[in-house]
């Protein structure tokens, strides 16, 4: 049986908080870390480019997190790490788009894209959206 690593062998099964108090404090130091590398970098490079005033450290700790909300983890789960692009990438396959078009004949795909067409050409005051089977515009338009 494998054992649960966030649980120490206590009677009462409950979590050792000397476990928890090292993952805390590592996240507190690095927190700290990175904030100061943040105002040490913007304040060294941002006001001599741009004429942006100096940040203070809680600023920098702001913008960290600001960024952290907008671009994802900084190690493993972010936008650019390679477990969450193949979550993202892989994910395509499971949707119901997908496996419709999978399934449909290349005549049924061209009746889909006929009727795509048509709707975009509704919405978009009438022009001819229709490309041939080489990308270039119909000729005779």
């Amino acid at each position: 049986m494998r054992k649960n690593n966030h649980r120490r062998n206590s009677p009462e099964g409950k979590y050792d908080v000397r476990h928890y108090t090292g993952h805390i404090l590592f996240f507190i130091i690095a927190t700290l870390v990175l904030g100061l590398v943040i105002m040490l970098l913007w304040n060294a490079i941002i006001p001599g480019m741009f004429g942006i005033p100096e940040i203070t450290f809680w600023k920098a700790i702001g913008l960290f997190i600001l960024a952290r909300i907008l671009f994802g983890g900084i190690w493993k789960s972010g936008m650019f790490s390679s477990d969450g692009n193949k979550r993202r990438h892989d994910s395509y396959r499971d949707s119901p788009l997908y496996r419709e078009w999978s399934a449909m004949t290349p005549e049924q795909r061209n009746e889909y894209m006929d009727r795509k067409r048509e709707s975009f050409r509704h919405w978009h005051g009438g022009r001819n959206f229709d490309f041939g089977s080489n990308g270039e515009k119909d000729p005779a338009e």
